[in-house]
């Protein structure tokens, strides 16, 4: 089945603690800014880079985190690029089972 992106699609920044942690509770305040704001989707891990500096565990999580809370709300699209070949199957694989658009 193929899924047309409309819309303002945006690329999310990735929330983090102080010490520098994934902040995933964040998320939920991320999508309802979004949807307030007339946002039709975003792109998870793929703002300022940040997804490079990630390990492949925090960016899983991250993907899969959006697609928990923000299924059905936004269309959900995630970074699954790597330098690694083996990574970026690995991520692009999670995130089909994560249920990205």
């Amino acid at each position: 089945m193929t899924s047309h992106l409309t819309g303002l699609i945006a690329a999310v920044f990735t929330p983090f603690t102080p010490d520098g942690e994934l902040n995933l509770s964040v998320v939920e305040q991320q999508l309802a800014l979004l949807r307030e704001t007339g946002v039709a989707g975003v792109f998870v891990g793929g703002s300022t880079g940040e997804c490079h500096s990630l390990t492949v565990e925090e960016r899983i999580a991250l993907t899969h985190k959006w697609c928990v809370v923000g299924k059905g709300k936004l269309k959900i699209v995630a970074h699954v690029g790597h330098n690694c070949l083996r990574d970026a199957r690995t991520l692009a694989t999670r995130a089909q089972v994560s249920g990205v658009d």
